[in-house]
């Protein structure tokens, strides 16, 4: 989903439930592998690292979800549950390499979980959160950084591709108004993840 739809919230909290009731699961966060990407070049995150159209910068976002790929992937080899893959994967192939690498290359069940928001009223609450926790307008000042998280947003809104795909099992929610349809959902920790997600509050 695009950013300031509450995915960071919902994996969090999926991955507090997931833990209190025996699941080991933990969050990787592309945001944060991107930034250590960034941190030997000394480089401030604006919204230019986001264009659809710089190869050099989606190459290192790409990067940077591999990076949370793979430790996604050896968090499970070492015995745990689930791995939450805290990313954007607005595009059918960011979606289409995930899938493939942990269900096709690794042998593991994936669950799509998209977040979803047209509330106004809610994307400006969720827009303020993110300008007042997100490390990458620490620092900035608070015109700038609002300008440079709108034009983030607006470069995503480019690429994005609603999760239509009919292969994969998948749940979508509506965070504002907290509707949630689902797809090829089975087993006890997908079903479980879905009954949990009706009790978010974001």
């Amino acid at each position: 989903g695009l950013p300031g739809r509450g995915k960071t919230q919902v994996a969090q909290c999926l991955s507090r439930r997931l833990n209190w009731n025996g699941d080991s699961t933990k969050v990787m966060r592309v945001s944060d592998y991107r930034r250590k990407r960034l941190e030997p070049y000394g480089e401030a995150v604006s919204h230019e690292l986001f264009r659809p159209d710089h190869t050099a910068n989606a190459a290192l976002r790409a990067l940077a979800q591999r990076d949370a790929m793979h430790d996604c992937a050896a968090w499970l080899a070492a015995g745990n549950s689930v791995a939450i893959l805290d990313a954007t994967l607005v595009t059918r192939a960011q979606r289409a390499e995930v899938f493939d690498y942990f269900s096709g290359q690794l042998g593991y069940r994936v669950l799509f979980i998209e977040c979803v928001c047209d509330d106004l009223v809610a994307l400006e609450r969720n827009y303020k959160e993110i300008l007042r926790y997100s490390a990458d307008y620490a620092g900035m000042d608070p015109v700038r950084a609002e300008e440079d998280l709108q034009l983030k947003i607006a470069h995503y809104a480019e690429s994005y591709e609603p999760m239509d795909e009919k292969t994969y099992p998948r749940i979508r929610i509506d965070t504002a108004s907290m509707d949630i349809e689902a797809r090829k959902v089975s087993g006890h920790v997908e079903t479980s993840v879905l009954g949990y997600l009706g009790s978010v509050m974001i």
